[in-house]
């Protein structure tokens, strides 16, 4: 009785320490528990007090990661999926729990793959890069989508992994063609009006030079 009296509050204030180790600063201890141990979880809830409200806890932060709109997408240092936000969910049209722990290369078009290697490569490396390269969605369908990556480094400053971005280029490369499409209509259209005033100068001049020939041979 005694053990337990003391294992069975240890073993909260252990498995409660472990959640807020984790960043799950909503953690308290329920305990009512006499002498030592009550004060040591008075001094627990009121430390996850203090922390809470001069942290961002892991809840608040996956909470921002997932309402962002663009594609982001977080790899572990072996490329697989850790975390995706709902934004990338919708474009890739799969849900949450085919990607985790998926890797990253098998929603590539292996056309993607030196972009995404070199991409990758510059995180690790600290350098800010931008790639165009295909994700393949659920569907098949490939879509082409600027693609920029981040390492994520241990204090000892080895690559734990990559947070990665993702912009659909659909639009951009919709309204680049019609741009592209126009100016080509505006070239044709400025050879032709070149043409016909080339031919129009020719046929002034040939005109003022036998109006000049008629007037030099009355003189």
């Amino acid at each position: 009785l005694l053990y337990r009296a003391i294992d069975t509050p240890v073993r909260i204030l252990h498995d409660a320490a472990v959640e807020l180790g984790h960043g799950h600063l909503e953690t308290r201890v329920n305990l009512r528990a006499k002498g030592e141990l009550g004060v040591l979880a008075e001094a627990f809830n009121r430390m996850a007090e203090e922390l809470a409200s001069t942290t961002v806890s892991v809840t608040s932060l996956e909470s921002i990661f997932d309402s962002m709109a663009g594609i982001l997408i977080m790899l572990g240092p072996d490329r697989r999926i850790l975390n995706i936000n709902r934004g990338a969910l919708e474009f890739l049209g799969y849900p949450r729990e085919e990607l985790l722990g998926r890797p990253f290369d098998q929603v590539c078009a292996r056309s993607a793959d030196a972009s995404l290697e070199q991409a990758l490569r510059r995180a690790e490396q600290g350098l800010a890069t931008v790639e165009e390269l295909s994700l393949v969605r659920r569907d098949g369908s490939a879509v082409l989508v600027s693609f920029s990556g981040a390492g994520v480094r241990a204090p000892g400053g080895a690559v734990q992994g990559y947070v990665c971005i993702a912009q659909d280029l659909t639009e951009h490369k919709r309204i680049e063609e019609q741009v592209r499409s126009s100016l080509a209509e505006k070239e044709v259209l400025l050879r032709e009006l070149h043409h016909r005033v080339k031919n129009n100068m020719q046929v002034v001049s040939s005109l003022l030079a036998r109006s000049c020939w008629r007037y030099w041979n009355r003189a």
